[in-house]
């Protein structure tokens, strides 16, 4: 189980993909869908929370169990090519990637149903002694979150030299602020961003 590096590992993930393709014309498509898939896996914990009252234990959810995944692709793969092209096919593939990078950062410190249906133990490389009383500190002061600082601060660092997606935020997000109140002052920003991004 991971708390921070989920959504940083699936921005790497996501750009090393989007490279690997060479599709830079829908960059922002690829990062938003990986970001999103990264921690889709954990969108169970509103059910756990508020449906389940924690009785069982989160990863034992289908949201935590790779086959499903894989098949939910399977069914997937034709209508989405069919309607999408193969943009959608790529979105799709990197949506599959990014959930089960997601399952092998939890299995670091936890463990994931890797083997079911044929085998329903949970398979994980550690596991977190119960040390203190809130459990949330039995992770934080593990070694194993150093690991999760470190995938936090190369994709910050990346993000933060990455001029052309930080211009492609900034061109967005001047767009959205144009249609809510046009302005000339908005307008040179954008043509400043098209200026950069030409050069």
């Amino acid at each position: 189980m991971m708390f921070i590096a989920h959504m940083p590992a699936g921005f790497l993930l996501a750009r090393r993909y989007l490279k690997s393709e060479r599709d830079n014309a829908h960059y922002i498509k690829f990062l938003i869908v990986g970001l999103v898939a990264s921690i889709a896996p954990d969108f169970d914990l509103a059910y756990f929370h508020l449906i389940d009252n924690r009785q069982h234990p989160h990863h034992s959810y289908w949201t935590h169990i790779p086959i499903y995944w894989v098949g939910i692709y399977a069914l997937l793969v034709y209508p989405i090519y069919r309607f999408f092209g193969r943009l959608g096919i790529k979105l799709l593939s990197l949506f599959l990637i990014c959930g089960l990078l997601h399952m092998v950062l939890d299995s670091i410190a936890s463990g994931i149903k890797w083997l079911y249906p044929f085998n329903t133990d949970y398979h994980g490389i550690w596991r977190i002694p119960a040390v203190y009383d809130w459990w949330v500190a039995n992770y934080l002061f593990h070694w194993t979150f150093i690991l999760e600082l470190l995938i936090c601060s190369l994709a910050a660092f990346i993000f933060l030299r990455d001029r052309s997606l930080l211009n492609d935020f900034k061109y967005q997000f001047l767009i959205i602020m144009y249609q809510l109140r046009p302005s000339t002052r908005i307008l040179r920003g954008l043509v400043k961003i098209d200026k950069e991004s030409i050069k």
